[in-house]
């Protein structure tokens, strides 16, 4: 599975406020749910004060939401001014319907954390 959504704000330079976060994700088998909660995880614990929300796409069947749907969101995001705020992560899944192969989801939280600092939150001890 491919993420390619980490997006960072418009605005340069972050104030003192609460930062808004959406993990937007599609999921068939459950796979991708698990590891945009643990990606949303891992930003709550770099940012305490952050408000995530996890969300699914509403796509149901397999290829509604394709390539060519990702690009074109990307694409319309990159001309409102926002860009990625980290390079895209890969997570492993066994076999076509799972599970997730061992520590993905402790990577994902990593991850997550990893994308709050970039949009300039400080590491957390």
């Amino acid at each position: 599975m491919r993420w390619w959504i980490p997006l960072a704000s418009p605005v340069p330079e972050m104030e003192e406020e609460e930062m808004e976060v959406a993990v937007v994700y599609e999921s068939l088998f459950g796979n991708t749910r698990l590891v945009a909660e643990a990606i949303a995880d891992g930003i709550r614990t770099a940012d305490p004060a952050a408000n995530v929300s996890v969300m699914r796409t509403g796509a149901t069947k397999l290829g509604e939401v394709g390539a060519a749907g990702l690009l074109s969101a990307g694409r319309q995001l990159r001309r409102r001014g926002y860009g990625l705020a980290s390079k895209p992560e890969s997570f492993i899944v066994t076999g076509s319907e799972g599970p997730l192969r061992q520590g993905e989801l402790d990577r994902a939280r990593e991850w997550g954390a990893i994308l709050a600092r970039h949009a300039g939150v400080p590491a957390r001890s």
